[in-house]
C-alpha cells in the first residue's frame, strides 16, 4: 500500500529528477558513449570520466586549500629520474602549494629592507618548500616564479651552499642535472673532511642510503685513480668521467697523499 510519503517522493522525482543527471560527469560519459566509441564500454568511460575530474580538480583547487600570498605550482617529483629519450612531458608532476610571500618576508619588507636581499633566502626556501611536499624545482621554474634570470637564481643558489655548506634541493642537486654542485660531490667532501653519513644525510637533507652509496662510489674510485684514467674509471664502475674526475680533485685536495702522482 503506497502512503503519502511515498507519493510526494515520487511526484518530487519526476519533476526533479532529470535535474540530478545534468552533471558534468554524465555529459562527458555520454560525450565517450555517442562520439568516441565507447557505447559496449559504457564502465570503462564513467571511470575515464572520474580520473579525468579527478586530475582537473588537482591542478585548480578551490580557493579555500591555498592561503595568503601562496600558489599552486606543479614541479618534477624528486624522485622521477631522467631518460635519455625523455622530455618533461613524461615525467610524474606534483602539486604543490608554495609561499610566493612568507610571513617573515613581509615582516622584513615592513622595515623597508633591499628587497635584492631577500631574493636568496627566498629562493631557497621555494626549493625546500617544494621537496617537503615531494617535488623540486629547477632553476627554470624559480626563474619564472621569481620573474628574473636563471643566471641569477644559479648565482644565489651557489652563493648560499658556499657559505652554508648545505645543498638546496633543486632538480639539478637532487637529481644530477646539470653542472651544479650535487649531493654526491658534497656527501663526499664532507665525508672527506671527518663527518660520518648520518651527519651528512641530515646536513645535506638527503637518504642515508644514497649517501652511503656515494661514498661506497667515492672508495671504489679511489681504489683505481692511481692505475686508471678518469675514462676508464668510468666505464668500469658505469659512472661519468666529469664525477669521477670531480671525486679525484676532492681526494686530491684533502688526501694529500693521493698527490704524489699529480704531475706524472
Amino acid at each position: 500500500m503506497t502512503t503519502d510519503q511515498e507519493v510526494k517522493r515520487a511526484k518530487s522525482l519526476s519533476v526533479y529528477g532529470a535535474l540530478q543527471e545534468r552533471t558534468i560527469e554524465n555529459i562527458l560519459v555520454k560525450k565517450l558513449i555517442e562520439g568516441y566509441g565507447y557505447s559496449d564500454k559504457i564502465e570503462i568511460a564513467r571511470r575515464l570520466v572520474q580520473d579525468f575530474l579527478e586530475t582537473i580538480n588537482d591542478y585548480n583547487p578551490p580557493a579555500s586549500s591555498v592561503g595568503h600570498g601562496q600558489m599552486v605550482w606543479y614541479a618534477r617529483a624528486k624522485d622521477e629520474k631522467g631518460g635519455s629519450n625523455r622530455t618533461a612531458k613524461d615525467y610524474r608532476n606534483v602539486r604543490t602549494v608554495l609561499s610566493l610571500v612568507s610571513k617573515e618576508e613581509m615582516t622584513q619588507l615592513g622595515g623597508s629592507p633591499a628587497i635584492k636581499k631577500l631574493q636568496q633566502p627566498r629562493a631557497v626556501r621555494l626549493s625546500q618548500e617544494a621537496f617537503s611536499q615531494g617535488a623540486v624545482l629547477s632553476q627554470a621554474d624559480l626563474s619564472t616564479i621569481m620573474l628574473t634570470t636563471t643566471t641569477s637564481i644559479g648565482n644565489k643558489l651557489r652563493a648560499h651552499q658556499e657559505t652554508t655548506g648545505k645543498v638546496v634541493p633543486t632538480t639539478g642537486n637532487v637529481l644530477d642535472i646539470g653542472p651544479a654542485i650535487t649531493h654526491k660531490e658534497k656527501t663526499v667532501e664532507l665525508y672527506l673532511k671527518g663527518y660520518n653519513e648520518l651527519q651528512i644525510s641530515k646536513m645535506i637533507n638527503h637518504d642515508l642510503a644514497s649517501v652511503e652509496r656515494y661514498i661506497g662510489a667515492m672508495k671504489r674510485v679511489e681504489l683505481l685513480m692511481e692505475r686508471e684514467s678518469p675514462e676508464v674509471i668510468g666505464l668500469i664502475l658505469q659512472m661519468s668521467p666529469s664525477l669521477v674526475q670531480a671525486y679525484i680533485d676532492l681526494l686530491k685536495k684533502y688526501h694529500p697523499k693521493h698527490r704524489k702522482n699529480e704531475g706524472n
